[in-house]
C-alpha cells in the first residue's frame, strides 16, 4: 500500500485492520486469509504474540522491509513461528522498491517457513544457488507462474531427485517437501515438459522411466 506504515504501532494496526475487513466482508464469498505484515526493525516477541493474538497468521516476504540481515531476520521469523504465524521470504533481485537481493545464503540462514518464487520474480538466483537451496533447506518452495521457465524445471526437477534419493532425509520426511507444495507424488510426473524441451533450456529431467510412480 502507498504510504504503508513502518513504525510498529502503524504496521500493526494496518495488519489489524487488513485482518479485519477480510473476516467480516468476503467478495464473493471467497474466504481471504488477509494481513501479512513486513517485518521491520524493532519488532519485539510481543509485537508478533499481540498479532497473532488477534488472528494474523502470515507474516509479509522477508526482504520487503527493513530488516535485511539474516540473523535479525531469524529472530523475528522464530518469534513469529513460536505463536503459530507463517513466514516466507523473497528469493532473487529486487520486485519492489525498498526490497534487495536475497541470495541462497540469506535464505538458508532466515529459516522461514516458505521459500517464496524460488523460479524468480523479476530475476532468478543462478542455478547454483537454487540447487543449494533445494538440497540444504527442508521447507516448503515457492514457485510463481511468472517467473522464471527454466528455473521453474530446475527446482521441480532437483527437488524431485532429491525426494526419490534413497539416502537423502527427504526421503524419509517427504512432508517437508513435497505434500504441501509441490503435489503428491503419484501426480507430480504430470509435471514434466517434453523432453525435447527439457534440451533446449539444459535442465535434466528425472525421466518417467527412472521415477518410482510410473513402474509396473
Amino acid at each position: 500500500m502507498p504510504g504503508r506504515p513502518r513504525d510498529i504501532i502503524g504496521l500493526k494496526a494496518m495488519a489489524i485492520a487488513a485482518q479485519r475487513w477480510h473476516e467480516n466482508f468476503r467478495r464473493s464469498g471467497v474466504k481471504v486469509m488477509a494481513s501479512a505484515p513486513v517485518i521491520e526493525h524493532g519488532m519485539v516477541e510481543q509485537d508478533f504474540k499481540d498479532l497473532a493474538d488477534v488472528g494474523v497468521k502470515l507474516l509479509g516476504e522477508v526482504g520487503r522491509g527493513t530488516v535485511k540481515d539474516g540473523k535479525t531476520a531469524k529472530q523475528m521469523v522464530d518469534c513469529a513461528r513460536k505463536y503459530g504465524i507463517q513466514s516466507t521470504i523473497q528469493t532473487g533481485g529486487p520486485s519492489i522498491p525498498g526490497s534487495g537481493l536475497i541470495d541462497a545464503d540469506m535464505v538458508l540462514e532466515t529459516g522461514t517457513d516458505v521459500i517464496g518464487h524460488i523460479n524468480g520474480g523479476h530475476s532468478a538466483l543462478p542455478d547454483d544457488q537454487i540447487i543449494c537451496i533445494c538440497e540444504s533447506c527442508p521447507k516448503r518452495l515457492e514457485i510463481v507462474h511468472n517467473g522464471n521457465e527454466r528455473a521453474t524445471l530446475l527446482t521441480l526437477n532437483t527437488a524431485r531427485e532429491l525426494k526419490y534419493r534413497p539416502h537423502h532425509p527427504w526421503h524419509r520426511c517427504p512432508r517437508r517437501l513435497w505434500r504441501a507444495t509441490l503435489g503428491h507424488p503419484a501426480h507430480d510426473r504430470h509435471a514434466l515438459q517434453p523432453r525435447q524441451h527439457a534440451r533446449r533450456t539444459g535442465v535434466l529431467l528425472w525421466h518417467r522411466q527412472h521415477h518410482p510412480s510410473a513402474q509396473p
